[in-house]
């Protein structure tokens, strides 16, 4: 892959993530701000701790990483943030799995009840999510490590381009 094309992946991957992020934390917030019922119960991995609490503090990691993907302008280190975000969350859904939680997965909030059908969906959109951000920011990762023009390095042919790469979401 040509560094132009690896750049022009590299911005999708991130305004996508962008949308991603944003769409589940304000969809999460809906649910803390609101009175749902299922809120107040205990999180499956962290007792001490209501649905609405732990929420919250995922509400705050997703801010977090968000923030940084527009304040950080080192394409590396966003793509750290967004493998550290999916390895946590990653990790949170393993360790439910592990201690036999067998419920939906809260990432979108209380939308999945509206669909009481089959909430079944929400898993699997969670999981292809964390999916994307983890093996996106793996693979890009990687390639900046064959392709270091396209992480902006100077010198480079393409020097204007290359240190615009991956700085617009």
């Amino acid at each position: 892959m040509n560094p132009g094309t690896l750049c022009a992946v590299q911005r999708f991957f991130l305004a996508c993530v962008v949308r991603l992020l944003s769409l589940t934390a304000s969809l999460k917030l809906l649910s803390v701000l609101g009175e749902e019922r299922f809120m107040s119960s205990p999180d499956p991995l962290f007792s001490m701790l209501t649905l609405r609490q732990s929420t919250f503090a995922a509400i705050l990691l997703e801010s977090a990483v968000l923030f940084s993907l527009f304040r950080i302008h080192d394409l590396g280190t966003r793509l750290w943030c967004i493998l550290w975000l999916a390895g946590v969350f990653g990790a949170y859904r393993v360790a439910t799995h592990v201690v036999g939680f067998r419920g939906s997965c809260r990432c979108l909030g209380s939308l999945p009840t509206l669909f009481t059908a089959n909430q079944a969906w929400a898993d699997w959109f969670s999981l292809a999510a964390l999916g994307l951000m983890g093996a996106g920011s793996t693979i890009l990762l990687w390639k900046n490590t064959l392709h270091p023009n396209a992480r902006g390095t100077q010198g480079s042919s393409n020097a204007s381009t290359a240190a615009n790469c991956g700085k617009e979401i």
